[in-house]
């Protein structure tokens, strides 16, 4: 609370449960969202493995290197969290600072393996990890409630990320 808000809160005794039922009503909204997006992220990161993997297959360049490079693990690792992550957020309500830890947690998870398939792809072909970065960025923008400076504050060390890999 603020110094105001105590002091109106002192006032009117139904303020502080009228916060508290707000704050709580926020949580859950969080909880949702980020429910929503472990789900849609853990979706879209299963058919970019499954996919990579069949056009390995039918293209005749599917062999062992495509299951243990480090884009693979870090892939498959990144798919195995989101859905256990999207599982626990199904049950019970979880406390904000849980919440928040799980959205900055997941965020970076994602633009890990982004980084990750960047390096992978930046020795051997076409460069999408950059759009597919930006397109989890701007997702997480839109799904999860937070003020623009704090999705700056996240999303600050993507490019960083990047031009290290291309100094590098």
């Amino acid at each position: 609370y603020t110094v105001k808000a105590k002091s109106i809160a002192k006032e009117t005794p139904g303020a502080v449960l009228a916060d508290r039922e707000y704050t709580a009503q926020a949580d859950r909204l969080l909880q949702q969202r980020l429910r929503i997006l472990t789900g849609v992220a853990a979706v879209a990161s299963l058919v970019f493995y499954v996919v990579r993997h069949l056009v390995g297959v039918f293209g005749g360049t599917w062999g062992p290197h495509l299951v243990f490079d480090a884009w693979a693990v870090a892939h498959a690792i990144c798919v195995a969290v989101l859905w256990v992550l999207y599982l626990a957020l199904r049950r019970r309500p979880f406390p904000h600072v849980f919440l928040r830890a799980v959205d900055v947690f997941v965020f970076y998870l994602g633009a890990g393996t982004c980084m990750v398939s960047y390096v992978n792809e930046y020795e051997y072909g076409p460069e999408t990890s950059i759009g597919l970065l930006a397109v989890f960025t701007v997702a997480r923008a839109v799904v999860i409630p937070s003020r623009a400076i704090t999705t700056l504050h996240v999303s600050l060390p993507n490019p960083l990320g990047i031009l290290a890999i291309d100094l590098s």
